[in-house]
């Protein structure tokens, strides 16, 4: 058995605040808002999905088993507090841009 992790997409709001194109590389940054009342705490990890097959996730800290690439994401002081947001980049490479 693998490690098992909280699903806390529903109490997050994900916001894209920022994207530079130079080339074939794309850097998106993310703001994370913790939209609950309870404290999302250790670490998260950031799945991307819909990437098309000529794009890769740089820095990917591993693959889901449905084979979409995440990043660890280590939140300050191991926790995001409710109504706190943390900004996180996302860059990914390739022969096509990435779609949103």
């Amino acid at each position: 058995m693998g490690l098992e992790f909280l699903d806390v997409t529903a109490q997050v709001g994900i916001a894209l605040i920022e994207s530079n194109h130079i080339g074939d590389r794309q850097e998106d940054v993310y703001q994370i808002t913790n939209n609950s009342s309870s404290i999302v705490d250790t670490h998260l990890l950031m799945v991307v999905k819909g990437l098309p097959d000529r794009i890769e996730l740089e820095n990917a800290s591993g693959i889901t088993s449905t084979g979409e690439p995440y990043r660890r994401v280590f939140l300050a002081n191991g926790v995001l507090l409710p109504a706190r947001a943390s900004s996180r980049p996302c860059s990914s490479s390739g022969s096509t841009r990435l779609r949103r």
